[in-house]
């Protein structure tokens, strides 16, 4: 797990919160990346979701990758938020990989996932979770 804050990514969109944030950027077409940072907060949600959308509407679907292995908590209603819109966008979300470095973050998923019939996969392997990624960037990146 990172414990220090790391520069943003060129291309990404960096949202804070109070006491985190989350880097968002298109990994490839159809294919978004969110990169969380220490507590995930319901404040960030709303800016997320406005971007989310964004690609969508570019898009028509897409699969999301959520690298959540440096988050050190979460609040119940970010998780909330975050269940209520995937459960409303789950006609264009064709899957939601999650790298996962904590127990509590571990659970919460769980818990959002029986409301989302399993739509969010979990993974604790860095590179079982970047290797999915690789695969889904290449996969939908158009051909020449």
């Amino acid at each position: 797990m990172r414990t220090q804050e790391v520069p943003a990514r060129p291309g990404s969109h960096r949202l804070r919160s109070r006491e985190g944030y989350v880097d968002v950027w298109k990994a490839g077409p159809q294919v978004a990346y969110l990169g969380f940072f220490g507590t995930a907060e319901l404040m960030v949600t709303d800016p997320l979701f406005k971007e989310l959308e964004a690609y969508l509407r570019q898009d028509r679907s897409l699969v999301l990758f959520t690298d959540l292995s440096s988050v050190t908590d979460y609040e119940t209603a970010f998780r909330e938020r975050f269940t209520s819109w995937f459960r409303d966008h789950k006609s264009s979300i064709s899957a939601v990989h999650a790298l996962v470095g904590s127990g509590l973050v571990y659970m919460g998923i769980g818990v959002a996932n029986i409301v989302l019939g399993g739509l969010i996969r979990p993974y604790r392997q860095r590179d079982a979770f970047e290797k999915v990624l690789t695969e889904a960037s290449v996969m939908t990146a158009p051909s020449h």
